[in-house]
This record gives C-alpha cells, sequence and structure tokens, in this order.
C-alpha cells in the first residue's frame, strides 16, 4: 500500500470512505461490490450536503473494533504497527495541527473526521496515513511516528478503531443487475438489493441519480445569491467520483462480456469534463466572476445529456 502515493482515486470526498474503498481496490473481488456502492450519487436536501446513496451501501464484509482497550499505557506507534502486521487498518481523528504535511500544520487545531492508517516503513519512522490533508484534497502521505502520537492527543476513547475486510467475498452483479442500477439512476431513483436481486425504489428527502445535474445548477444559482462568496464544491467532487466508478463499470461489464463496444473512455471524457467544471465552479468564487456561471451552467447541461444519452445506448445493448 505504500505505493499509493501519488496516484489517482477512484473516491476521493470523504476521507473515510476512500481510506477504505482505496484498500478494497487492491482486492479485484470488491470491484463490483465498489461499482455497486458508489454508482449512485446523492444530494440530501434536508442537510443540503452531496454523497453517495449511504442506506443501502453494502459493507457487510467490513469488520470493526475500538483500538484504545488494547492501549494499556504501550505506545500508539508501537500498537498500530503491530494491527498493520497483523492484517489490520486503523480509522481515527487526526489533529491535523500536529501534521507538517497539512495545510492547518502549526496554524490552528483541525480534529478531521477520518484518516486511514495503511502502512508503515520502520526505516523511515513514518506511517502512510490516508486523509485529506491540504486544500480538503485527499491524499495519502508519509506522516512521522512522532507527528502520528502528538495527533492523537486529543482523540477520545470511541473514535479510534481498527478494522479488516474479508479476502473471499465473491460479490457479482449480473447482467440484470446492472440494468436496473443504470434504469435507477437515469429515472432519479435508489436500488438496493432484495432477495438476492438489484430493485429500484423511491426514495423520499433525497435527490439521486440523473438529478444531481439540477443540483449542480443549483449550486451555481447559490453562488450566484452569495455574490461568489460560496465555496462548498462538494456536489462537483461526488460527480467526479461518480464518473470514475462509470469508468469502472464499463471496464467491469467488457471484462465479464457484458459489453463489447468500448464506452469506458467516454467516461473517461466526462470525467475530465467534470473535473473541468469543478475548477470553473471553485474559480469563479476565487475571482468573483458571476459572469462565468452562465457558461458553466451550459457546460452542466452538455455533461447531463452525454451521459444520459452513453447510458441509454449501453442500456440498449444490455437488453439485446
Amino acid at each position: 500500500m505504500k505505493n499509493a502515493e501519488k496516484r489517482e482515486y477512484i473516491i476521493d470526498t470523504y476521507s473515510g470512505v476512500a481510506g477504505k474503498v482505496l484498500i478494497q481496490e487492491t482486492n479485484e473481488q470488491y470491484k463490483p461490490l465498489i461499482i455497486f456502492n458508489y454508482f449512485m450519487p446523492a444530494y440530501f436536501i434536508n442537510d443540503q450536503v452531496a454523497g453517495f446513496d449511504w442506506e443501502n451501501i453494502i459493507d457487510d464484509y467490513e469488520h470493526y473494533y475500538e483500538l484504545f482497550p488494547l492501549m494499556d499505557n504501550k505506545n500508539i506507534s508501537d500498537v498500530s504497527m503491530t494491527l498493520l502486521k497483523q492484517g489490520f487498518y486503523i480509522h481515527s481523528y487526526l489533529d491535523h495541527y500536529y501534521i507538517s504535511k497539512s495545510d492547518k500544520y502549526m496554524k490552528r487545531h483541525f480534529l478531521h473526521d477520518c484518516a486511514t492508517v495503511i502502512d508503515f516503513d520502520l526505516e523511515k519512522r513514518v506511517f502512510y496515513i490516508a486523509d485529506n490533508f491540504k486544500a480538503g484534497k485527499f491524499s495519502v502521505e508519509e506522516i512521522k511516528f512522532v507527528e502520528y502520537e502528538n495527533a492523537l492527543k486529543n482523540v477520545k476513547d470511541g473514535i479510534m478503531e481498527y478494522f479488516w475486510m474479508e479476502k473471499d467475498i465473491k460479490f457479482r452483479l449480473r447482467k440484470n443487475d446492472i440494468a436496473e442500477m443504470i434504469k435507477a439512476y437515469l429515472q432519479g431513483k435508489g436500488y438496493k438489493f432484495e432477495s438476492e436481486y438489484v430493485v429500484i425504489r423511491k426514495k423520499q428527502g433525497v435527490l439521486l441519480g440523473i438529478d444531481m445535474y439540477n443540483v449542480l445548477l443549483n449550486e451555481c444559482e447559490k453562488m450566484k445569491k452569495y455574490n461568489c462568496n460560496y465555496q462548498d464544491y462538494r456536489s462537483f467532487q461526488i460527480m467526479c467520483n461518480h464518473m470514475s466508478i462509470g469508468y469502472e463499470l464499463i471496464e467491469y461489464m467488457k471484462k465479464n462480456r457484458i459489453l463489447k463496444a468500448n464506452s469506458a473512455n467516454m467516461y473517461k471524457l466526462l470525467k475530465r469534463n467534470m473535473l473541468m467544471l469543478r475548477n470553473m465552479f471553485i474559480k469563479v468564487g476565487v475571482n468573483k466572476n458571476e459572469k462565468s456561471l452562465d457558461k458553466l451552467k451550459k457546460h452542466i447541461e452538455e455533461i447531463s445529456v452525454q451521459e444520459k444519452n452513453l447510458l441509454k445506448q449501453v442500456l440498449k445493448v444490455i437488453k439485446g
């Protein structure tokens, strides 16, 4: 896992989730589960925040335990290394005030939820830790033992845990499952496994799937309403992650001979364009250039049509 530094991540929104998916990516058996769990973007209306359809994420193969009972006056670095050697990983809050790789270093205390400790190097005396260290961006960094220990000083019981993931999970997505997932996305509805089959279901209080483009358009209106003093770009970031999962879905279908046509490159293009729109949105907030919002909204509508047409085409092929 040391080579997880300086790479592109399938999921990089919500650091705890991103760290978990980073680990799952090392096991090919988790690929269909990652696709099922994170293909569906969501916007929770009451909380006014974007994410994934958390309620229907399958986490049956993950096992978590409280870490503090293991301490017994032992050094936290020693305990962490022992757990990592045994095949466990660690989730914890970290106070970024003590982390030199963080932009909060020695500036202000910031107890962030949550970091994932994935590996260590005893010779370098560093842990490899995944978190949002700079400008809210997810990355894996080398964190010195002493910084790790200091960053845990203010972490209270119950918010530091170690976990393992089953290796042989036998999770599969069949042709009909994928068809239902795509249909749910296009209808702005949710999906879940029920009696071993994916079924579509309507949900209240949440905007799902293709309706996320309306959320992006609404974010542009918020930017205008607040005179370009609006900095929450998570909805755009979630859609970037969705495009990454879309690419993985097409690749999975090709590998399992469900789809012959190479549509994966189209999702690469869609992700590249979505990243461009995210950056445009951020720049509007920095440069206070409200005029750029109309152009941004036009591009959002164009990508919406492009993805909708792509998925309709894939659905048509699946149905034969």
